[in-house]
């Protein structure tokens, strides 16, 4: 359709596409990778394309090897040339894990990511904020300031009054406070060093966090937040620079494209790792729809999509033109019959 083509026809560049429940913002992205390939005979190890989930970027990967099947049965000359293999797409995590081995950086050699489960066994055993005891309550005042951590446990836990009468937080509940606080702390980009000198349970907090850092070097652990940091000082490495810049051969042939899909579950350490990616053309593309931000639990914070024009200035000193931001207000997913007052 027109909404579609208007974005489709673009001049490079960053480009914020805003795209509601099924209005063919997976078809979108497909074309757009289509374009970039077969229109601009672009190298597909050159092109970046993150979602959230492993069964979406599946979806995706299959829709673009099927179009170009297509493509190339109408054009057998070009399948000769074009290797779709080094095609980039996956969630941002297992994208990380991928390219940081590829080339082969020092600073995440033989570690093991964990899982949800291993994550959280580590923290319960290694973590000095769960290990504390009732009878030591040395990070009594860290659960006193943050009683939010534990609000789902029931009323008395609202207020920091649920620690008097014995209402100590128990192991389990203070690995998975632990476990919140460490991936907001990497997440958020907060500034540890800042931290300590504030004072009070910050200081606190701060110290716990850098323990808990040490401890997965130490043991040769990762977890899934941690990773994105790794892969950020991957990006400020000399090792990144064939992987971003490209050394004129197809095997490293620099990103050229950044397509990001479900960017209203983004946190600012992958908004960061976004911009870092695509810094060499500035061709990003993100979209994602900002009534859909599911995922606060989990790290994402709408701003990055609200904010994106901010952030292009932020990162790369340029103003995003008011043509570059785009609204898909179709809807193909739901039955006409439906009037429009329900939806």
């Amino acid at each position: 359709d027109e909404e579609k083509m208007e974005v489709i026809k673009a001049p490079p560049g960053p480009h914020q596409v805003v795209a509601g429940p099924g209005s063919g913002k997976t078809e979108l992205l497909t074309i757009l990778v289509l374009k970039s390939i077969f229109v601009e005979g672009c190298n597909p190890k050159s092109i970046i394309i993150t979602t959230f989930t492993e069964k979406g970027a599946k979806n995706l990967r299959d829709r673009i090897i099927r179009y170009a099947d297509y493509v190339t049965s109408i054009n057998p000359g070009i399948k000769k040339t074009i290797d779709l293999s080094g095609l980039r797409i996956g969630t941002l995590h297992g994208l990380c894990t991928q390219i940081m081995q590829e080339y082969r950086y020092e600073g995440y050699e033989n570690y093991r990511l964990m899982d949800e489960v291993e994550h959280y066994l580590f923290v319960y055993d290694h973590s000095v904020l769960a290990k504390d005891s009732s009878k030591k309550q040395y990070y009594k005042v860290i659960w006193e300031n943050l009683p939010f951590l534990f609000s789902h446990y029931g009323i008395p836990y609202k207020k920091p009054s649920f620690l008097d009468g014995g209402r100590y937080p128990s192991k389990a509940d203070r690995t998975h406070a632990a476990i919140t606080l460490f991936n907001h702390l990497t997440e958020d980009l907060i500034n540890i060093p800042l931290m300590k000198k504030a004072g009070n349970f910050w200081t606190l907090l701060a110290e716990a966090y850098e323990k808990y850092l040490h401890e997965m070097e130490r043991h040769k652990r990762c977890d899934f937040s941690t990773l994105q940091k790794k892969f950020l000082e991957f990006l400020d490495s000399p090792r990144a620079y064939n992987f971003i810049q490209g050394d004129g051969t197809s095997m490293h042939p620099g990103i050229k494209y950044v397509f990001v899909d479900e960017y209203q579950d983004t946190n600012p350490i992958q908004e960061k790792i976004y911009f870092k990616t695509a810094e060499k053309t500035k061709n990003l593309t993100i979209v994602g729809d900002d009534d859909q931000a599911l995922y606060r639990f989990r790290g994402g914070t709408v701003d990055c999509i609200v904010t994106f024009d901010k952030a292009c200035e932020r990162f790369w000193n340029i103003k995003l033109p008011k043509t570059h931001q785009h609204f898909l207000m179709s809807n193909y997913r739901s039955h006409g019959a439906i009037p429009s007052s329900v939806l």
